[in-house]
């Protein structure tokens, strides 16, 4: 139960005598016939001191007391305790508690507050049925009419406190209980919440929806209800996890606790563990051991290197969105973003970016001049520049990644790990990749060429002699399965589910692996996991501190942001992040 929170000492005392005689001037005397009873096993002294009122007052907490009040509680009115105050004349200490107390307090503790305090009315102060309920329903902020049923309630227990049956209503949680009926709602609410050219869903059309059509057509048990109020619905959209919420331009949906998540989570630090980038001398003990019991360790995980990637852009009229101005001053800026610039970069633990230093670069260039210097791409997108960044362009990018990794720490001696988010662009799967769901039913049309695979220890063409490639029909008819009273849905999760096609992987995971490296996928929802967010951060940082609204200054502002963020702050970055690893 909420704790009651002193307040002034000086301003209790005045309310203290005001509601005194507010009482005084409206008490009467009262037949015993009216007085209410009190059971023998509870008397009034007991009643007050339970732990609904006593155990209930905070004599430490005193919010928002200035210094002034503050002083004055430790001085000069050190003697008065609010504590001793309300346990011996609670009704009229409430005149100040209630204010804040009574508003923290759940329903059934005001249920059973009142009918504590009709007995210190009646008994104490000898009121009638009405006054005291007027005096109770105003502090309580209930109607004076509630109140008196409550009394009646009580008189007919014989003195026990009744149950308090506010939502516990067992017929409606026949239908919120029931999952087949909860599903449809959900399916539902998702479909028709929001529709172009229809009035959004409201909690009265929900209703109709499931009073017309979910409640007549469901089987549920007997006794429960066939038609729900307004009340009752917005209720149960409550439960379901729906609420109004305003509709905003992004698409973002907050992830980061779904169950396969957490999952791939859990599998992810293992295999950061396993690698070597988390080591149980750099991370708590009592972490490892709860969240990695049974992590075998790679025996090279001393020469391993983590690369972290990840994109980012710039934009022209990305400034410092903050300033110093009075009310006379105001500042007119570009409404859009401005022309951007895309940088798509590595970064490890030991030195910074995946680039190579002169004295490096210089001597390797003697060998192999194919090597450059650096992995970075700046990508100035947009329809009249350089395009759009796809996988492709990405694909691209890491060939040129790994010959300067692979130059700067030779593959003989160390191993090498890159880590990816979960972007389309990089889990996109190649043209003439198993993909299922590109098959159209019959052979040509739209659909893409793809490879040769191997069913049943047979080789399987799936493009036809003359280049046409096969519809999901013929691969089928081919493995033996009759596809006449099949539909295209159907088909495409049968192939799903066959071996060649099932453990098909993406074009980036094939070709990091056809390389010799190990690719590493973070699990969804989790860019915090990776170390070049933050420096993306700093550099926007210095970015912005230059800007001039320009594409021509934002050309030189991002490599020379980008150069500013030195070795050293990486390897603090990725130190941080091996901390973070270490609390998932």
């Amino acid at each position: 139960m909420p704790k009651i929170r002193k307040r002034n000492v000086h301003l209790c005392k005045a309310r203290l005598s005001k509601f005194q005689k507010r009482l005084s001037e409206a008490s009467e005397p009262v037949a015993s016939s009216q007085t209410l009873p009190l059971a023998e096993d509870r008397p009034i002294t007991s009643a007050l001191s339970s732990p609904l009122v006593s155990d209930s007052i905070d004599s430490d907490v005193v919010p928002g007391v200035p210094p002034q009040v503050e002083s004055d509680l430790s001085t000069s009115d050190s003697d008065f305790d609010p504590t001793e105050a309300m346990k011996s004349d609670p009704v009229a200490m409430m005149g100040e508690f209630c204010s804040d107390w009574i508003a923290s307090l759940s329903r059934e503790d005001v249920y059973s507050l009142s009918l504590l305090l009709f007995q210190v009315l009646q008994q104490d102060f000898l009121l009638l049925v009405g006054p005291a309920a007027k005096i109770i329903g105003k502090y309580l902020c209930k109607n004076p009419k509630t109140i008196e049923k409550w009394r009646v309630d009580f008189l007919k227990s014989e003195g026990e406190l009744p149950e308090y049956l506010r939502g516990r209503y067992e017929r409606m949680n026949a239908i919120s209980n029931n999952e087949e009926l909860t599903d449809q709602a959900k399916l539902y609410v998702r479909e028709n919440s929001f529709r172009k050219g229809t009035p959004n869903m409201t909690a009265r059309s929900f209703c109709t929806w499931v009073n017309d059509e979910l409640l007549p057509n469901s089987t549920i048990e007997p006794g429960a209800p066939r038609k729900i109020t307004v009340e009752v619905g917005r209720k149960w959209l409550h439960s379901m996890g729906f609420k109004v919420r305003r509709i905003t331009k992004g698409i973002y949906t907050d992830g980061h606790e779904r169950d396969d998540v957490i999952e791939a989570r859990g599998e992810f630090l293992k295999t950061m563990t396993s690698l070597g980038f988390l080591r149980q001398e750099n991370a708590p003990s009592e972490d490892v051991a709860r969240l990695l019991p049974d992590v075998e360790l790679s025996p090279d995980r001393d020469n391993t290197i983590f690369w972290f990637h990840d994109e980012s852009t710039f934009n022209a009229n990305d400034d410092q969105p903050m300033m110093w101005k009075d009310a006379t001053m105001q500042v007119i800026k570009p409404k859009g973003r401005g022309s951007g610039i895309m940088v798509s970069d590595f970064i490890e633990e030991r030195d910074g970016y995946l680039a190579l230093s002169d004295s490096m670069f210089q001597a390797i260039s003697e060998v192999d001049p194919s090597v450059p210097q650096s992995a970075r791409v700046l990508f100035e997108y947009g329809k009249n520049r350089d395009g759009y960044w796809n996988s492709e362009l990405f694909i691209n990018q890491m060939k040129v990644a790994i010959k300067v990794a692979e130059a700067k720490y030779p593959p003989r001696v160390y191993k090498h790990v890159f880590v990816f988010d979960h972007s389309c662009g990089h889990t996109a799967f190649a043209p003439d990749a198993l993909v299922a769901s590109r098959l159209n039913k019959k052979p040509g049309g739209a659909q893409p060429a793809m490879r040769d695979t191997v069913w049943a220890g047979q080789p399987q063409k799936l493009v036809k002699a003359d280049g046409t490639p096969k519809g999901a029909a013929m691969i089928l008819e081919e493995r033996g399965i009759n596809t006449s009273s099949l539909i295209l849905d159907q088909m495409r999760e049968i192939l799903a589910n066959h071996p060649d096609f099932k453990g098909e992987i993406n074009a980036l995971d094939k070709m990091v692996r056809e390389n010799g490296h190990t690719p590493l996928f973070l699990p969804k929802f989790h860019c915090d996991l990776n170390g070049i967010e933050r420096v993306w951060g700093h550099s926007k940082r210095i970015t912005r501190s230059l800007c001039d609204y320009t594409l021509v200054s934002l050309r030189e502002n991002v490599p020379h942001s980008l150069d500013l963020i030195s070795a050293e702050i990486i390897i603090f970055v990725c130190n941080v992040l091996k901390t973070l690893h270490t609390k998932i």
